[in-house]
């Protein structure tokens, strides 16, 4: 009677472990005499496709202290999950469809890792956990490669000690193979299969690490995950000529950078806008800086942004300077020959509008006005038109006796300031 009782019982524990979920909820719910509901009051989602890797931890634990954890799942597809120390090394261990336990008992105080491997079939999956938990974060990058090719993707800056969660996976069953290296090249990692590669690891030193990737027997569609966080960035920006003047060409120069380290950052699109509009992209070249030309076409005061929209690897930043717009600045010179002169002589006004740069300002308008009160009224006397080199001149027959003033105005334009002179005419 015992044998047969042994063996009842053995073959009841066979069909509960073939379908784990009925054992937890049998647990979870029991309300026997004697016995007390645990409940796992924290719960993480997720959804995994074929050979896809999630990561969570269950942070800040104390030596001795007992975990209840579960990972179930909504598939009859076996999987694989592991428990790690913070350091990486491998507590637990587990392999088949339904449910995985990880209950524990906390062997040193700190974080503890759970890995979720996809490895023969997409699932969704729900952690039960009587302890907080925290899904890592992934930065997520998707690409294809055709046979022979090779992708390289730079991680930036990995402090010494971190704990750096990388796998790459493909959609096709080819083999290939992938390597991480330090940033002098020395090989640190080699993986060696089709589906998942996990490069997951305890940062020896800071440095800069180069994930190599190649489709060495056939092409496929690739994901690559890692945990390293996005570096924050910085972007200066400056403008010359500033301030300018309508017409000129100025000049925009600026540079993208880490902001710890100041490492330029190359092959990066800048976006350009003014005033909100954006007018333009610029790329960063090897050594981080950027550079454009653009003639100002009207007066004002423009709001200059650059904008890096970030990557994987880098924050956004942005950065504005205030370019202003001037008119160009004009003066007219003129003169009478002769002055004083005889009434009812003749007489010339000769003169030149010019800039500020003295070059001339050819056939342009300007108007002629008289005073004979000191300035106190003005008259029309008509117009002059600048000839190619900026000249004007008009023969006149000097009035009667007097003194009299004659104002020359020119208005303007939307690229030049108007400018006015006043010279005396003396009749006697």
């Amino acid at each position: 009677m015992m044998k047969t009782s042994a063996f009842l019982l053995m073959t009841l524990l066979s069909s509960m472990c073939l379908n784990s979920a009925y054992l937890v909820s049998a647990t979870l719910n029991s309300n026997s005499p004697g016995t007390s509901a645990v409940q796992l009051a924290y719960t993480g989602y997720g959804t995994l496709s074929l050979y896809d890797v999630d990561y969570w931890w269950i942070p800040n634990l104390s030596a001795a202290e007992v975990v209840l954890a579960s990972i179930v799942q909504d598939e009859t597809v076996c999987y694989e999950s592991w428990l790690y120390y913070s350091n990486l090394t491998e507590l637990q261990e587990r392999w088949c469809f339904g449910t995985h336990n990880h209950d524990f008992v906390a062997p040193v105080a700190g974080s503890y890792l759970l890995k979720i491997h996809a490895g023969y079939g997409g699932f969704n999956y729900t952690i039960y956990c009587d302890h907080p938990i925290r899904e890592e974060p992934m930065q997520t990058v998707r690409g294809n490669l055709s046979e022979g090719e090779e992708f390289n993707y730079w991680i930036p800056s990995i402090g010494k000690d971190q704990v750096f969660l990388m796998s790459t996976f493909q959609d096709e069953t080819v083999c290939y193979e992938s390597w991480l290296y330090y940033s002098n090249l020395t090989e640190l990692q080699e993986k060696w299969c089709f589906g998942t590669h996990n490069h997951d690891f305890v940062v020896d030193k800071t440095d800069t690490y180069l994930l190599k990737i190649k489709a060495t027997y056939g092409g496929f569609n690739y994901t690559m995950k890692h945990s390293a966080r996005a570096l924050p960035t910085r972007i200066v920006v400056s403008v010359e000529q500033n301030p300018a003047l309508v017409g000129q060409t100025v000049n925009l120069l600026g540079r993208l950078t880490e902001l710890n380290s100041n490492q330029p950052i190359p092959n990066q699109a800048i976006k350009l806008s003014v005033n909100g509009t954006q007018s333009g992209t610029l790329t960063t070249n090897a050594t981080g800086w950027f550079k454009g030309s653009g003639q100002v076409q009207s007066v004002g005061a423009f709001n200059v942004t650059v904008l890096y929209s970030g990557s994987t690897q880098y924050l956004p930043c942005s950065s504005w300077t205030i370019l202003v717009v001037k008119k160009t600045q004009t003066w007219i010179y003129a003169t009478f020959s002769p002055n004083p002169v005889n009434p009812g002589k003749s007489c010339d006004l000769r003169g030149i509008l010019v800039d500020q740069f003295s070059n001339p300002i050819k056939s342009t308008t300007v108007n002629l006005e008289y005073s004979t009160d000191y300035g106190s009224t003005w008259h029309p006397a008509g117009t002059l038109i600048t000839d190619a080199y900026g000249t004007l001149s008009k023969a006149l027959t000097a009035p009667s006796s007097g003194t009299y003033l004659v104002r020359i105005s020119y208005t303007g334009s939307s690229s030049h300031e108007p400018s006015r002179t006043v010279e005396p005419l003396i009749v006697r």
